[in-house]
């Protein structure tokens, strides 16, 4: 059985922070905190796209004046624009349609602590 160090998921890891430290995230917490979003908008893409293949009925949640915060969407950008675009959706995480209350409050308290363009695009593509 693979685990989180046999697996190579240490190494990704380990390569996504060796980024996020370049672009100027030095704090590990801080860190951890940007692949989260990231991590959350990309399997909550992922879920969405696969509920609506499943039920022609379903209501997508990156639909309409959402659709720009799915994954698909940040892949094509780089630099200013990718960064922008990213902190843009953690900013309106708290107002995604279907989140629980409780998740709406903890994305509104939170903030984006990234204060330098850095190199999203690596862990965009990653």
């Amino acid at each position: 059985m693979n685990n989180f160090f046999s697996s190579g998921l240490r190494q990704k890891v380990d390569q996504l922070m060796d980024i996020l430290y370049a672009g100027g995230v030095n704090n590990p917490m801080d860190s951890i905190e940007q692949c989260s979003y990231l991590l959350f908008l990309r399997l909550l893409t992922e879920k969405d796209e696969t509920l609506a293949r499943l039920d022609k009925k379903y209501t997508r949640i990156f639909s309409g004046n959402w659709s720009r915060y799915a994954w698909g969407n940040f892949v094509t950008l780089a630099g200013d624009n990718l960064f922008n675009a990213v902190r843009d959706a953690i900013e309106k995480l708290h107002e995604l349609p279907g989140l629980s209350p409780r998740c709406s409050t903890k994305c509104l308290a939170t903030q984006t602590r990234t204060n330098t363009v850095g190199q999203p695009r690596h862990l965009v593509n990653t």
